[in-house]
């Protein structure tokens, strides 16, 4: 029985976590695409850790964006990517867009200065990865970091 209730337990925790207070100093994510994959993997851990925040989120559809922004707590909604990532408060970018999108907007978002955080996979083939992680701007020393999801 003891298992049972420690498996319980432990599901409901991830599902629901306890949220943590944010250090002043905290990694600001914001989201590229209102997706299904994101609370998963980057909105309800963020919750448990007190140097990341999930500042804003970006939808080709704004209405979807705000519906998102609500659901999750998201403080800015912004109406277009090239907006979200033109945003001095964001740090970081989490790109879980169609695959097809993954090389154009991580480039732009490596362009603009943040560091990107790329849903799997990161890219379509070879050719364009080697154009992704090759990115003369990720070897500078105060370049953006790049990771695979």
């Amino acid at each position: 029985m003891f298992g049972l209730a420690s498996f319980i337990r432990r599901n409901y925790q991830a599902i629901y976590p306890r949220e943590v207070p944010k250090q002043d100093h905290a990694i600001r994510f914001g989201l590229l695409g209102a997706t299904d994959i994101a609370p998963w993997t980057l909105i309800t851990p963020a919750k448990t850790h007190s140097e990341v925040i999930i500042a804003a989120v970006a939808a080709r559809d704004r209405k979807k964006a705000a519906a998102y922004a609500k659901k999750y707590k998201i403080p800015i909604v912004h109406s277009s990517y090239e907006e979200l990532l033109s945003d001095p408060a964001i740090d970081a970018v989490y790109i879980a867009l169609p695959n097809a999108y993954h090389l154009e907007w991580a480039t732009k978002a490596i362009e603009a200065g943040r560091h990107v955080l790329l849903e799997i996979p990161s890219v379509a083939n070879a050719e364009e990865a080697a154009t992704l992680f090759q990115n003369p701007l990720l070897a500078r020393p105060d370049g953006p970091v790049l990771l695979e999801a």
